[in-house]
């Protein structure tokens, strides 16, 4: 007879990886990406298990309200966003926070019921070309975005690198430099969002050159790993080996 696999979570890995990302970006709030389940770990599980971090991020509305039946009410961000009014509707009852990456979106939530604006995360495709706004493009919904009484002030502005577990990549310092560029003029926070990926905290440790070419820009940076996090910057304090 074959044996049931089974695995086995050591949550205090997780513990110990959040608390090298704090290491590495002192000062910073911390945001746990644990979408798919939590890569596979289990969704309620590993946020229990990090109920140190600031905040969490997952891909859909239905695994936030999951968080939320578990008894986990802190910042909920939501990495697909939102497509439909039900949806929408369901987020702002939760409390969650939208990622913004298509025009629809943005129309979403132009038809936005009235209530509490919500915080919303523009996304730019600086060269992923998966999801994102480019050029023009992420500049006029930045521009209607900041005029709807639905959003939330200032804007998340945000993008996605292909290969941000290799700093040296030469497409890593090209996604940042269009980023800065579209950005540079604009109102909001800057982020540096998730990539999945379990050498990416690896790299973080063995050199700091991330955190360090960054802390000027970036507002919130994303390591992944069993953990992925992202790390919210004060604006005031710099990332130290």
């Amino acid at each position: 007879m074959i044996p049931f696999v089974s695995a086995t979570i050591d949550t205090g890995a997780l513990r110990h990886n959040l608390a090298v990302v704090r290491a590495r970006a002192p000062g910073a709030r911390v945001m746990a990406v644990i979408k798919a389940n939590a890569y596979g770990h289990g969704l309620v599980t590993v946020a229990r298990a990090l109920d140190t971090a600031d905040s969490f991020a997952v891909a859909r509305v239905d695994e936030g309200l999951a968080l939320r039946a578990a008894g986990i009410t802190k910042p909920v961000v939501l990495l697909e966003g939102v497509f439909e009014r039900d949806q929408l509707e369901a987020a702002a009852a939760a409390g969650f926070e939208l990622v913004v990456h298509v025009g629809a979106q943005v129309e979403l939530l132009r038809q936005a019921p009235p209530g509490p604006p919500l915080v919303v995360w523009l996304k730019l495709d600086s060269g992923m070309n998966r999801l994102g706004f480019k050029g023009a493009d992420f500049q006029a919904a930045h521009e209607v975005l900041s005029a709807l009484p639905a959003v939330a002030r200032p804007l998340r502005l945000m993008t996605h690198f292909a290969n941000a577990d290799l700093p040296t990549e030469p497409s890593t310092a090209a996604q940042l430099e269009r980023f800065r560029l579209q950005t540079a003029a604009l109102g909001g926070e800057r982020v540096w969002p998730p990539v999945v990926g379990c050498v990416v905290l690896v790299a973080l440790a063995a050199a700091v050159s991330p955190l360090d070419r960054l802390a000027e820009l970036i507002a919130v940076l994303a390591v992944s790993a069993t953990l992925a996090v992202l790390a919210e910057r004060d604006g005031r304090r710099r990332a130290t080996a």
